[in-house]
């Protein structure tokens, strides 16, 4: 059992599933250019189309530009979507397929030592848990990413201390949200372990319904059901809190960045060191950064009660082999 529980680390599972669907990887990484596109490079143009009204030039090549460039990122999205048809239903058979295999392996001479409950539920839950956090990395992560990196080339070419300050934001900013994130995954790792609690006591006493009526101890097993309910309650208020504590904290940090950004920028057009149409980028391309990370705020809870999900699921197959536990996707 050592021997292949050991070695189905989850993460090491997502290695090799990547190994040999490198396409994919590829194919998400080429198609996610159209973020930057439609929150840099647009802006950029709209900016441009600002300039030339005001010095009455021919708007018409960068209004072309701009349609061009809105296509392009129409026909990306469209294509990562029709990607997804087929990634998500291959990652989950994948998982499925490869659990109950090894699975089928270790417990052949030794079936009777099989939790069915939980190995059902580990195989239910891992396939569609690390689907939706593949998504949700893919949909919020990996164009924020491209996003706050490609503003911050386009912010260190317009000036270099404008770059330097958004570059700053976004590193205090990841490290925050990381350490907040860790934290609060923790936090509801308790409350899945006092929810696994939970399904064990209802699940003891609905199979032993008779002996409970035939021993008088009904309103014992309700008071240990009330007990354990009280106990999740009180770990996910504490998780909820720290989640809540963690978005304050993130909507502020990156108001404040931003925020520095757009004065700076308006300091160095009042100082002619930028032009209009630089000055009128930077507030677009603000704007769209803004709506990117209020999107990643509001996915907050999914994406670390997901990433907690795993850890518990990976405490399990940990248990069955004492091995050493690993916090999944972050060490």
């Amino acid at each position: 059992i050592d021997n292949w529980i050991s070695d189905y680390i989850i993460k090491v599972c997502l290695t090799n599933f990547f190994n040999e669907n490198s396409l994919y990887v590829g194919g998400y990484l080429l198609l996610s250019v159209a973020t930057p596109i439609t929150n840099v490079l647009l802006p950029y143009y709209y900016g441009e189309i600002i300039n030339d009204i005001s010095k009455n030039k021919d708007i018409i090549p960068n209004v072309k530009k701009v349609i061009y460039l809105w296509i392009i990122a129409q026909i990306l999205y469209a294509t990562m979507d029709k990607m997804d048809s087929h990634f998500e239903p291959k990652i989950k058979s994948y998982l499925r397929s490869n659990i109950v295999e090894n699975i089928m392996k270790s417990y052949s001479e030794h079936s009777d030592d099989l939790e069915i409950g939980k190995m059902i539920n580990i195989i239910v839950k891992i396939p569609l848990i690390l689907s939706d956090l593949l998504i949700q990395i893919r949909t919020y992560i990996i164009p924020a990413i491209y996003v706050l990196l490609s503003s911050t080339g386009y912010f260190f070419y317009i000036n270099r201390t404008l770059g330097m300050i958004s570059f700053a934001g976004i590193l205090l900013f990841i490290i925050v949200l990381c350490y907040f994130a860790k934290v609060s995954s923790s936090n509801f790792e308790i409350t899945h372990e006092d929810m696994n609690t939970l399904h064990e006591t209802i699940s003891d006493i609905l199979e032993n319904v008779n002996n409970i009526y035939a021993n008088n101890t009904y309103f014992k097993e309700m008071e240990i059901l009330k007990n354990v309910q009280e106990k999740i309650n009180k770990s996910y208020r504490k998780s909820h809190n720290t989640l809540t504590n963690i978005k304050i904290l993130f909507n502020t940090i990156y108001v404040t960045i931003f925020s520095c950004i757009n004065a700076y920028s308006y300091y160095l057009y009042k100082n002619n060191q930028i032009e209009f149409s630089d000055l009128s980028s930077v507030f677009v391309i603000v704007l769209y950064i803004l709506n990117q990370l209020e999107n990643i705020s509001g996915e907050l809870q999914p994406l670390i009660q997901n990433i907690s999900s795993l850890n518990n699921a990976q405490k399990f197959l940990n248990e069955l082999s004492n091995s050493k536990i690993m916090w999944i996707f972050c060490e």
